[in-house]
Parts: structure tokens; C-alpha cells; sequence
């Protein structure tokens, strides 16, 4: 294969590590091949057939699918985790406003703030 078709192949030099890249590095190397009659005599010389680009393209759109399903998943597991923690900190002021209330209803009655698990200073 001649240093022209490799480079309209996109198969010089390193392959990229980010996914988006791969992906569309792996997408021009296949549309390349499925759109030149001649490149495909030549691939199916050496066995890989027509049939063998269209299903390895298929492959690569449920790749890509399954990527954006893991990316959609991610961000709503981040929001989740935003709202868990937003509903925390809701409850942790709560509590506080609840103990300081208990603390002043209950002063003369340290058994009940006991009770209600406030931890009373013995003095």
C-alpha cells in the first residue's frame, strides 16, 4: 500500500488515546474504504471483504452508542451525587437548628435531651 492511501487511511503515525479521536480516526478508515472500489479489490486480496467493512462500521456506530449511553449515565449518576449531598447538607442544618431548639426547650430537663440523643455536659 503506497504512503498516499495510507495517509488518506489515516494509518500513519499514532493512533490517538482519547476515545472521541479513535472513534473518528477508526470511522475515516473504514468510510475510506467503503467509498474506493479500488482500495476494496485490493483489501479483498488480502481477505477482508466488503462485508467485513460494513459489519466492522456497524460495530463502530454501536460503539459509539454505548459510549454516549456510558457518558449520559455518568452525568446522571454526578447529579445524583450533587443532589444526595445537597439533601445532606439540608438535613445536617436541620438537625443543628433542631438541637439548638431542643437544647433551649429541654434546659431543665436534661434527662429528655438525653432521650432524643443531644448530649448534655454534666456540670
Amino acid at each position: 500500500m503506497d504512503d498516499g492511501t495510507q495517509a488518506r487511511l489515516g494509518i500513519t503515525g499514532d493512533r490517538p488515546d482519547a476515545f472521541p479521536a479513535y472513534v473518528q480516526e477508526a470511522r475515516r478508515f473504514y468510510d475510506t474504504i467503503a467509498d474506493d472500489e479500488a482500495l476494496q479489490t485490493t483489501l479483498a486480496e488480502r481477505g477482508i471483504t466488503a462485508e467485513s467493512v460494513t459489519e466492522a462500521q456497524s460495530a463502530l456506530e454501536q460503539l459509539e452508542s454505548l459510549d454516549q449511553t456510558q457518558e449520559r449515565e455518568k452525568a446522571e449518576a454526578q447529579q445524583a451525587t450533587r443532589d444526595r449531598n445537597d439533601a445532606r447538607r439540608a438535613f445536617t442544618d436541620w438537625l443543628s437548628d433542631y438541637h439548638q431548639f431542643a437544647r433551649i426547650a429541654l434546659a431543665d430537663q436534661p434527662e429528655l435531651l438525653e432521650q432524643l440523643g443531644i448530649a448534655v455536659d454534666s456540670a
